[in-house]
């Protein structure tokens, strides 16, 4: 990376590649999607990159036009605590 960008957060980039995991097995492009939710199709990309966080009304509404639930998009996170939870040093 260059200096100055921040690096990807690998909470959000596990969560990004299993958004694209359920669009690419829907059989939608980002395009599609995007227009589906009502954002952004480089919105999208950045989210599938880990490089936006995502708010929860968004996560909604692309779990729902992926037809599925937002706790299926957030299990491969409960398999790596390790990212989210604080150290206690």
């Amino acid at each position: 990376m260059t200096e100055g960008h921040a690096r990807p957060d690998p909470v959000l980039q596990l969560l990004g590649a299993t958004i694209r995991q359920y669009r690419q097995q829907r059989g939608l492009t980002q395009k599609t999607l995007a227009a589906k939710v009502g954002l952004d199709r480089v919105y999208i990309s950045q989210i599938e990159l880990g490089k936006r966080n995502i708010s929860i009304r968004a996560l909604l509404h692309i779990a729902a036009v992926l037809e599925t639930s937002v706790s299926m998009l957030l299990m491969p996170l409960e398999k790596h605590p390790e990212l989210y939870t604080p150290s206690m040093e």
